[in-house]
């Protein structure tokens, strides 16, 4: 999960390109920590939240973080779109490919993919 949305380097200093950059830590109700979500609103775009990273504490309620990371966005940000990173990686069989889970959790929350850009030192 940790290698699908790039290293930490890169995270932060694409973060930090945008406007209103959030780095935040997601909680339950009971106020237990959950995940991290990093996101900005598009220089570019002032419609579009990028989003960088979205992680769970512990993997088997990374679907329960990602639904608080979305909402938490669309109930607080001025946007039309979110865009989200999602990087490649290198797996055991040696190729590099995106984390299928994810990207399906992703997709039932109708995203769509419209670009692929593989970059060997950064996924």
């Amino acid at each position: 999960m940790q290698q699908s949305f790039g290293p930490i380097k890169c995270l932060v200093k694409e973060a930090m390109n945008g406007y209103d950059t959030h780095f935040l830590q997601l909680s339950n109700l009971k106020s237990e920590p959950r995940g991290i979500l990093v996101f900005n609103q598009d220089s570019s775009d002032a419609s579009r939240v990028n989003l960088f990273n979205v992680t769970s504490i512990d993997e088997s309620c990374f679907e329960e973080v990602l639904d608080m990371a979305l909402d938490f966005i669309w109930k607080t940000m001025h946007c039309a779109s979110i865009r989200v990173f999602l990087h490649h990686y290198r797996h055991a069989d040696d190729k590099m490919k995106v984390n299928e889970d994810i990207k399906a959790l992703f997709k039932q929350r109708r995203f769509k993919w419209k670009t692929l850009k593989n970059e060997v030192s950064t996924g």
